[in-house]
């Protein structure tokens, strides 16, 4: 099971850093509106199936014989092939776009490729559909309830003043997933800003400031930074959104903690 999920994130992860598919991506969206949060989309998926594989370590081998597991891990797996097609389709048409000179064109003509992208597209809103329905019932699958019923009363507080609640342990305990349920489950209840962040081994404090100001979103009373914003910067916009405001922001997969005083 969990090499199927490793394939699918295997792949998404080369996508991802592949330039030249961002550049097609970005080359299209000008023509169809919902290529343009394509890339940011297939990223979730991404941190979703890091999230199942989470969920299938935790319960191990003494839950295999329950029906209901096998009935979940029988459809992630089904999901993770299909995510694993979607994303060879997603890199072979755009990397034969590429290689048509298409980013080298002066105007998009073909409809084919707009047709092509347009139902990869799709594709990908229906396995965010499937993937919000399967982890929606991993509750029942790993028995969170309690610590997650801890987690929800820490977030429920009056204090105005910034609350850092953490969540560590070894590795292959179930904590991205613990915090992933609550973050889905709560997040509603912060509409001015929230956002998840993965922060891993190696990082770069702008790059991580940068996707905090991008989730967070821009407002007209409060400009983005200049094209290439400096720590400082970047720290005194987020603030500047983020004043008087209710917010839940999430630093998942922290492997020193002076990220936390760098965010």
């Amino acid at each position: 099971m969990a090499e199927a999920i490793l394939l699918a994130v295997s792949k998404i992860g080369a996508i991802v850093l592949n330039e030249a598919v961002l550049a097609v991506i970005n080359r299209l969206s000008r023509k169809v509106d919902n290529l343009k949060e394509l890339p940011i989309k297939i990223k979730r998926i991404d941190i979703e199936l890091k999230t199942m594989n989470g969920v299938i370590q935790d319960l191990g081998t003494t839950h295999l014989s329950n029906n209901v597991v096998k009935g979940w891990i029988g459809n992630v797996r089904r999901l993770a092939y299909h995510v694993e097609d979607v994303i060879d389709k997603y890199s072979y048409e755009a990397l034969k776009l590429k290689d048509e000179g298409f980013l080298n064109r002066y105007a998009i003509r073909s409809s084919r490729h707009i047709k092509v992208f347009s139902k990869i597209a799709e594709e990908v809103i229906e396995i965010e559909m499937s993937m919000q329905r399967l982890i929606g019932s991993d509750e029942d699958l790993v028995g969170i309830g309690e610590n997650r019923g801890k987690l929800t009363e820490w977030l429920i507080t009056d204090e105005k003043e910034t609350t850092v609640i953490t969540v560590s342990g070894m590795g292959g305990l179930g904590k991205t997933t613990l915090v992933k349920n609550v973050y889905d489950r709560e997040k509603a209840n912060f509409p001015d800003a929230h956002a998840w962040i993965v922060v891993s081994r190696t990082y770069v404090v702008v790059d991580l400031l940068k996707a905090l100001l991008t989730k967070i979103q821009y407002t007209q009373e409060s400009p983005p930074p200049g094209a290439r914003p400096d720590v400082y910067e970047l720290t005194e916009a987020i603030k500047k959104i983020l004043q008087d405001r209710k917010c839940l922001i999430v630093l998942d997969d922290v492997w020193n903690p002076e990220a936390y005083s760098l965010i």
